[in-house]
């Protein structure tokens, strides 16, 4: 018999589409500090044929402690889709298609975590929706032919762009729906390299106004790209090889690890919206979201 933690377990892994027992304690096992009663329930509910676990174990961006990745299996989207009565989670893959990239996803889960968690404690700004990389952008579109994803390849003079976000979101503060697309750094890879990958296809979205395909109710004509990065070596390095990139002012660049010259600019819950610990290519510290003061 699952519990009602266990549904609110579940709808979390529907919601991130993969977590590790670290991330599913901190949400849902607060008080589990050994992480025995979160194990005991997800190894119910693998048992129960709603969950997979992914046995190879995984560390979370910044920490030392590793865990089994889970993610919902077709039964467990089956189930999710009828609690929460939303048929469109049925069309969500079942599992990575790639397991190396695992790590990847669960940094981007942590970026999502930490999203959601800074919603939760203010009441002015609100997330309409987030899409994860591999999902439909519009899996209640009965046409197959007319189905999306985030990943949008342009044709540009002749030549093929891709812009392939790793999730994207939008907000609404005060009458503006805005759009923030993610770009989840681990420090794997050469900062000029991913500039040089990533610049193109960002800046012919924004031109082609083809972030409004994949939010038709955002009523701006830009957007930003959030590049959340591993270390703060890191995202100073990219900051300055994104500089001299056409559309360089969507950029903004955070790290989940303190700089030492400005340890206040690590990206939490509690400074992900209006705190300035964003970064522009220029140097510049800007909130995500600036304030907009109450008229008198």
């Amino acid at each position: 018999m699952l519990t009602d933690r266990d549904y609110h377990v579940l709808e979390s892994l529907a919601r991130y589409q993969a977590a590790n027992r670290a991330q599913i304690s901190e949400l849902h096992f607060p008080r589990d500090s050994g992480g025995r009663q979160a194990r005991r329930r997800l190894q119910h509910m693998v048992e129960a044929g709603y969950v997979i676990r992914h046995a190879f174990r995984f560390g979370l961006p910044g920490r030392d402690s590793v865990a089994p990745v889970y993610y919902l299996s077709q039964k467990g989207l089956d189930l999710m889709a009828v609690h929460l009565d939303d048929p469109t989670i049925r069309e969500r893959p079942v599992k990575v298609k790639k397991m190396e990239h695992l790590h990847h996803f669960l940094a981007v889960t942590q970026t999502h975590i930490l999203l959601d968690q800074a919603i939760a404690e203010q009441h002015q700004v609100t997330q309409d929706i987030w899409h994860n990389e591999p999902e439909l952008v519009n899996p209640d579109t009965v046409s197959q032919e007319n189905r999306f994803y985030l990943f949008t390849q342009m044709e540009i003079d002749g030549k093929k762009i891709a812009c392939s976000p790793d999730a994207a979101f939008q907000l609404s503060y005060r009458g503006y729906r805005s759009v923030f697309y993610v770009e989840q750094d681990r420090a794997t890879y050469w900062p000029a390299d991913v500039a040089r990958r990533k610049h193109k296809g960002y800046h012919y979205l924004c031109e082609r106004q083809l972030h409004k395909k994949h939010f038709p109710e955002t009523n701006r004509d830009t957007f930003q790209v959030l590049c959340v990065t591993a270390t703060a070596a890191q995202c100073t390095q990219l900051r300055q090889a994104f500089a001299d990139k056409p559309g360089n002012e969507l950029w903004r660049f955070a790290s989940l690890e303190a700089d030492q010259s400005a340890p206040e600019t690590v990206l939490t819950k509690d400074t992900f919206l209006f705190e300035p610990i964003w970064y522009t290519t220029s140097g510049e510290l800007v909130p995500l979201i600036k304030r907009i003061e109450e008229q008198l």
